[in-house]
C-alpha cells in the first residue's frame, strides 16, 4: 500500500546535483500540492544529507534554506534515489562507482554505467584492462567485449585532476574520503575562538599548509585531504558560533 504521508521529490539542487529528498523539506504555502518542473525553496541539512533523506528526517532549526527544481515525485525512497542517480548519470562526465562483487571503487565515465528500470540497479561496463584509467581519460566508449558488473554510483564530477593510483587500496582510500562524513576535529588546529575573522585566517592557513606540501599538481587524494581539513575548520567554527 502506498504511504501518502511520505512522498519524495527528485530535486535538482542549486549546485547542479540531483537528489532524492523528502517532500516535507520543501517550503509550501498551506502544504499546497507539489508541481513538477517548478522551483521551490527548501530546508537542507548541513551534514549527512543522504542519510537524513533516507530516514525521512524532520526539518531541524539549524538547517539552511536553499532552492531546487522538483523534477518528479514518488512514494518510494529507493525509486526516488534511483531516478535521481539516473539524472546525475546524464548530467555529469565521471562517476565514482562501488563494485558490489569485490567492494572495490573506481572512477569511470558515466556512459559506462547502464541503468535497469525494472530492478532499479546499475551495471558498469568494464574494459578488463590494466589501462582502464587511460580508457576513462580518453573517454573511450564501451564495446560488446567489455564485461558488466553490478555497481553503486557514489560521487559525480566533470573533471579528472591528475588522477593516478597504483593499487586498489589507494583507490579505495580515495573513495572512502569522498563518501565519508567530515572526520572528528583535528588536534592540529586551534578552534578556541568563534570569531569569523580568526576562523577565516585558520582556513587560509589550512589551505596554505596543504598546498606547500607538494608544488606539483594536486592529486585527488591530496585534494580531498585539503577539503577534509577545511571541513574541520568550518565544522568547528559552526559549533563555536
Amino acid at each position: 500500500m502506498n504511504n501518502l504521508n511520505k512522498l519524495y521529490a527528485i530535486a535538482a539542487l542549486g549546485n547542479g546535483n540531483v537528489m532524492a529528498i523528502p517532500c516535507i523539506w520543501l517550503v509550501r504555502e498551506n502544504y499546497s500540492p507539489i508541481v513538477k518542473n517548478k522551483d521551490y525553496e527548501l530546508y537542507f541539512p548541513l551534514h549527512e544529507s543522504v542519510k537524513q533523506a533516507e530516514k525521512y528526517a524532520d526539518v531541524k532549526k539549524d538547517w539552511v534554506k536553499s532552492c531546487c527544481t522538483v523534477l518528479d515525485i514518488t512514494d518510494s525512497y529507493l525509486r526516488a534515489h534511483y531516478m535521481a542517480t539516473t539524472e546525475n548519470l546524464g548530467k555529469y562526465t565521471f562517476v565514482i562507482v562501488e563494485f558490489l562483487e569485490d567492494q572495490s571503487a573506481e572512477v569511470v565515465l558515466c556512459n559506462w554505467v547502464l541503468t535497469d528500470d525494472v530492478t532499479q540497479q546499475f551495471k558498469c561496463q568494464w574494459p578488463g584492462s590494466k589501462n582502464e584509467l587511460k580508457y576513462s581519460q580518453l573517454k573511450k566508449n564501451p564495446t560488446n567485449v567489455w564485461s558488466t558488473h553490478i555497481c553503486i554510483p557514489r560521487k559525480f564530477f566533470d573533471y579528472l585532476i591528475n588522477y593516478s593510483y597504483e593499487s586498489d587500496n589507494q583507490s579505495q582510500s580515495m573513495f572512502l574520503m569522498l563518501i565519508d562524513n567530515v572526520p572528528a576535529p583535528s588536534s592540529n588546529f586551534n578552534f578556541n575562538s568563534s570569531s569569523p575573522l580568526q576562523q577565516s585566517c585558520e582556513l587560509e592557513n589550512v589551505v596554505e599548509d596543504n598546498g606547500n606540501q607538494n608544488s606539483q599538481a594536486c592529486t585527488i587524494p591530496e585534494l580531498m585531504n585539503v577539503v577534509q581539513n577545511i571541513g574541520h575548520v568550518m565544522m568547528n567554527g559552526k559549533l563555536k558560533s
